[in-house]
């Protein structure tokens, strides 16, 4: 029996198999297999197999057309590093109704890690029937219809970009000021943070307007979760004079029991994009209260500290040791969050990053810490 000689059911339920390129070459084989190809369910199917999306609800599009001329397109959906030098942020692209959203996440301002991230709208995508393509509108523009805002689509370094006039953007939460001329146009000393983004840091003539450079998370696995005590992911911690920034806790590629704090919202010191500390899984402490009282004592019990007692601690209890302890903010020390805790999950070896004028990892300032404690709260993924 001739493919084309099976019901039209029977060849929809083969096609739902198809990926949408394998689809298309399909339907381009006669005129019934075209028909079977554009059935809608399995452009939707294929919509929610490949970008999570469900609807296409205010696009006035089929989810055929959804699929083909916008979300291949936009290749670039979920939560995003800004690649802005030296202060980053967190960005999430959602498919909306009608309209791809761009919005960031920032804490600038903040200085308590519970309180919630501040939503800022940076873009929104829309579909052009009058135009057939894609439109960049710019929401921080007070002219809707912002001719000005550019994006490159490109799935691995999405970037946008809008060269309006300053004084048509309007004041923002970020400190009620317009965001600033050249923004993104970062010194060259900090080019390395995000050397992996072609458009980080070109000249788009952006005397007026802002870049909006986009880079993806890098990925977590269940295994490496399995390897570690700290849930993976995302963070907020309080920065002290910086307010509140966001660490992407992850496996180190290079050393297997060591966790690394990526910079997403970052300062200065450490700017975005830059490890900021390594945790040696590896090198668990277990405290008494007693042993907390100043940081002096703390300092001083690190540099005694040998390696035969990781190890020991790591034999113990069947190789599953109860790394569960007493926590206090030792009496000389600024205690920076307002939340009270007694006690934390786990104690582990940590190694802060140190960076010199031009940006050079120097060395490493052993003898701290990590602590699953309430100067840190878990965003989750």
């Amino acid at each position: 029996m001739n493919l084309t000689e099976l019901p039209a059911e029977m060849l929809q339920h083969i096609s739902a198999f198809l990926d949408s390129r394998s689809l298309a070459t399909f339907g381009s084989v006669c005129r019934k297999c075209r028909e079977v190809s554009e059935i809608e369910t399995l452009w939707q199917g294929l919509c929610k197999k490949d970008f999570q999306v469900t609807s296409v609800k205010g696009w006035d599009l089929s989810y055929k057309h959804a699929y083909t001329k916008v979300l291949v397109n936009c290749n670039f959906l979920g939560l995003k590093r800004l690649a802005l030098l030296p202060y980053g942020g967190l960005v999430n692209v959602s498919w909306g109704v009608g309209e791809i959203q761009v919005n960031g996440h920032t804490a600038i301002g903040r200085s308590d890690p519970e309180h919630p991230l501040i939503c800022e709208p940076y873009f929104c995508i829309r579909w052009s029937h009058d135009l057939d393509r894609l439109q960049v509108f710019c929401a921080q523009s007070e002219n809707s219809a912002c001719e000005e805002a550019i994006l490159i689509e490109d799935p691995q370094y999405p970037l946008m970009y809008c060269r309006g006039r300053r004084e048509s953007h309007v004041r923002n939460k970020r400190g009620g000021k317009p965001l600033k001329p050249k923004y993104g146009q970062s010194d060259p000393r900090l080019r390395r943070g995000f050397n992996d983004h072609p458009g980080a840091f070109e000249d788009h003539d952006l005397s007026c307007g802002f870049n909006c450079p986009l880079l993806s998370l890098p990925a977590l696995t269940s295994e490496y979760q399995q390897r570690s005590r700290i849930s993976l992911g995302l963070y907020t911690g309080d920065y002290g004079s910086h307010g509140t920034e966001i660490l992407y806790f992850m496996m180190s590629s290079s050393e297997p029991y060591h966790l690394e704090g990526l910079k997403i919202v970052g300062d200065p010191n450490v700017p975005a994009g830059y490890v900021s500390l390594h945790v040696s899984l590896d090198k668990p402490i277990i405290l008494s209260g007693a042993d907390q009282t100043t940081v002096y004592q703390l300092i001083e019990m690190d540099e005694t500290r040998n390696e035969e007692s990781y190890h020991e601690l790591l034999c113990s209890n069947d190789n599953n040791p109860d790394l569960r302890q007493p926590f206090m903010v030792p009496h000389d020390c600024f205690e920076r969050s307002n939340v009270a805790q007694n006690s934390c999950l786990a104690r582990f070896r940590v190694y802060t990053v140190v960076w010199d004028t031009t940006f050079q990892k120097i060395d490493r300032d052993v003898g701290h810490d990590v602590v699953d404690s309430s100067a840190c709260k878990f965003l989750g993924m």
